[in-house]
């Protein structure tokens, strides 16, 4: 028979494959499993997305006498926190600290987790200052919540801390707290973290360009997010996505749609946001042919049920008054959006079939559809 070390070890192994069923029949059969077997599986299950029977696990767990340890609450509060389970995530918070392990900086990173992502930022604040021991995953916790919660002084004050202590910052660090400049509109800040991630050599990390990239295209300094770009190694679709959303925004539109073409001649495949922002900017330059051309790739790139793709080719046309192609455009959209729907509702009015778009608008109606203020402001005008 085999041992618990084993047996922990197989049921791993299941659950890494994807087969949680067998893991958990396994689990089953074991004779006294222990902690660390229960873990495996709740960890898994947490981790799989599944988080609804996260918790049945743990109380069957809790049956068998068993102790939770700090893995088990970092898994369930996890879990709490990827669903709308935050009743259950506030009994786990006091489970663990009737077991006496919310100060650990496992759980206390969970439950910073939990009520960030849940708009408790008053109560992870609590949280993170009772934690005794504090190590980079918190404050980067602390960090996201409030920029999440458009506190945006809160972060460039905790980060400032962070430096106080001499607390190394890492990726994810960079990347919150230059969200916080984008926010603020302080492109001066920006530049002064930007600074900062070339002393502490973090300039160079992918996930830190993009960062600043996004940062720079979105404060208005076009030219410097075009240098930096021209600088980062290895590119990703996240990098071109960047330079391209932010050539657009800055009525750059015929180097943004450029700059989709050589995306594709450099082998990163453009995804929805690539090419809703393209066919914005030929809607906005008049480039009709182009935009058709652009269209045909994603249809090829299989993107064209996304709202967002949907709603720009419907805009495209509509400027052009090309209704009937708008149409058949939203026909093949993902039907679980009123943003498309409002992009063809506007595009009527523009171009004086009014009756159609209020016919349209009944329509949205009867079919249960909630209403937007731009519906709204489209039908009233």
């Amino acid at each position: 028979v085999p041992d618990q070390v084993t047996w922990v070890t197989i049921i791993s192994t299941l659950a890494s494959m994807g087969k949680l069923a067998d893991a958990r029949t396994l689990l089953k059969r074991i004779q006294m499993p222990s902690t660390v077997a229960w873990n495996a599986v709740i960890s898994s299950y947490s981790q799989s997305g599944l988080e609804s029977e996260v918790f049945g696990l743990y109380k069957d767990m809790k049956r068998q006498g068993l102790m939770p340890t700090r893995s088990t609450f970092a898994s369930l509060l996890s879990a709490a926190a990827n669903m709308t389970a935050f009743d259950e995530g506030q009994q786990m918070h006091a489970a663990a600290v009737k077991h006496g392990l919310d100060a650990n900086v496992f759980v206390g990173s969970s439950l910073i987790n939990l009520y960030v992502k849940h708009g408790c930022i008053s109560d992870a604040k609590k949280v993170f200052d009772f934690s005794t021991e504090k190590n980079i995953v918190m404050w980067n916790a602390m960090l996201y919540g409030f920029v999440q919660n458009e506190l945006q002084e809160e972060t460039i004050q905790m980060f400032q801390y962070m430096r106080r202590a001499d607390l190394e910052a890492d990726n994810f660090t960079f990347v919150s707290v230059l969200g916080a400049c984008i926010n603020l509109v302080s492109l001066d800040l920006g530049r002064q973290v930007h600074c900062i991630t070339i002393k502490n050599s973090m300039d160079a990390d992918l996930f830190v360009a993009n960062a600043m990239l996004d940062m720079y295209s979105k404060l208005g300094a076009i030219d410097v997010a075009k240098a930096l770009f021209s600088l980062i190694p290895g590119k990703d679709s996240v990098s071109w996505n960047a330079l391209i959303v932010g050539l657009a925004h800055n009525e750059e539109e015929e180097e943004a749609v450029y700059m989709l073409k050589r995306m594709k001649f450099y082998g990163i495949a453009p995804d929805e946001v690539s090419f809703a922002t393209a066919i914005n900017a030929c809607s906005n330059i008049r480039a009709t042919e182009t935009g058709k051309q652009i269209h045909c790739a994603s249809i090829k790139y299989n993107v064209c049920s996304n709202h967002a793709v949907g709603s720009s080719l419907i805009d495209l046309y509509s400027k052009f008054g090309d209704v009937e192609s708008s149409r058949k455009v939203l026909a093949h959209v993902d039907a679980s959006s009123i943003v498309p729907i409002n992009a063809l509702i506007t595009g009527l009015v523009q171009n004086n079939r009014e009756d159609e778009a209020i016919e349209l608008f009944q329509q949205v109606l009867k079919d249960g559809f909630k209403p937007s203020n731009y519906t709204f402001a489209s039908i009233l005008s």
